[in-house]
């Protein structure tokens, strides 16, 4: 069973690399609107919010499909490693005689 470190590691920095991008901008976002509203004293919750919705979801449009391929490919390779270890066993489910 030495496979499923692995695959456990490789779903996490699948994980990571799928959404890291995304958090590192809407902390920046939100760090920079917190600075301008700072500055310029205007303290408006919904300005903030806004921003970085805005900015995630112009991200999303330019880096979904991307995103989506990552993890499509993630996937297809984890389904093929888990059916192909598991006929390699040759263990199968017998039922109980009564």
């Amino acid at each position: 069973m030495d496979w499923m470190p692995q695959a456990i590691r490789e779903g996490i920095l699948t994980i990571l690399f799928i959404s890291g991008p995304l958090v590192v901008l809407a902390a920046g976002l939100g760090l920079s609107v917190g600075i301008v509203q700072a500055a310029t004293q205007v303290q408006e919750q919904t300005l903030g919010s806004a921003i970085k919705i805005i900015g995630l979801f112009i991200a999303i449009l330019i880096g979904g499909f991307y995103m989506f391929s990552y993890m499509k490919r993630f996937a297809t390779e984890s389904f093929t490693r888990a059916f192909r270890l598991v006929t390699s066993l040759g263990q199968y489910v017998k039922p109980r005689d009564n």
